[in-house]
């Protein structure tokens, strides 16, 4: 039987892209919407890094859409969304 401290959490890693914010800013306008273009997340650290997505793949796995994606680092805590 495992106990709390033995239950590992899903390590979440962050990316970045440009123009994926820059394309979700062109839709939210065209659907004159409030839906974010970026996050706020907590690094392992504590420091607050915005990221354009969260997956539970590493970056050896993930699959980039964007051709500027760049991995951020592993997140731990959604912190705010940036609105345009």
């Amino acid at each position: 039987m495992s106990t709390s401290s033995e239950i590992e959490k899903p390590i979440n890693y962050g990316y970045y892209s440009e123009k994926q914010k820059n394309l979700r800013f062109r839709n939210t306008r065209r659907q004159r919407g409030r839906y974010s273009i970026s996050n706020i997340y907590l690094d392992q650290h504590g420091n607050e890094i915005e990221i354009t997505e969260v997956s539970k793949k590493s970056p050896e796995e993930f699959d980039k859409i964007f051709d500027d994606v760049i991995y951020v680092g592993i997140v731990t805590k959604w912190v705010r969304s940036i609105f345009p």
